[in-house]
């Protein structure tokens, strides 16, 4: 929640190119990916609308996941969930061993005593 509630107060996030300020840093990711915002097709933009919809489900996801992990039902969906995320922040960041870390966590979540 904390680092959806950060992304909040960013302009960057907002206005949806947070995604692509992490793939133009060429010191910290695992692959270029600035190709991704390239992409078009028949003359639209359609790069630009992978990334920015690429931040905001990042943002969204950050958001979401501390409220509906707690649904039964909704649990392993957000644990999934939070594996592709996580595995995007790896490559965005360059960090896998933080998304090794948050998966991990996560899945904390998946065992449920109270039946």
């Amino acid at each position: 929640a904390t680092m959806g509630l950060s992304k909040l107060l960013s302009e960057t996030w907002w206005t949806g190119s947070g995604v692509w300020w992490l793939m133009a840093r060429p010191e910290s990711r695992l692959f270029d990916l600035t190709w991704l915002a390239k992409l078009s097709l028949g003359g639209t933009p359609l790069g630009i609308y992978l990334v920015n919809f690429w931040t905001h489900a990042i943002v969204f996801f950050e958001l979401v996941f501390p409220v509906l992990i707690w649904n039964r039902l909704l649990r392993p969906l957000m644990i999934g969930w939070s594996v592709f995320h996580w595995a995007g922040i790896a490559i965005l960041l360059g960090q896998p061993l933080l998304a090794l870390t948050m998966i991990g966590a996560n899945a904390a979540f998946a065992y449920d005593d109270s039946k």
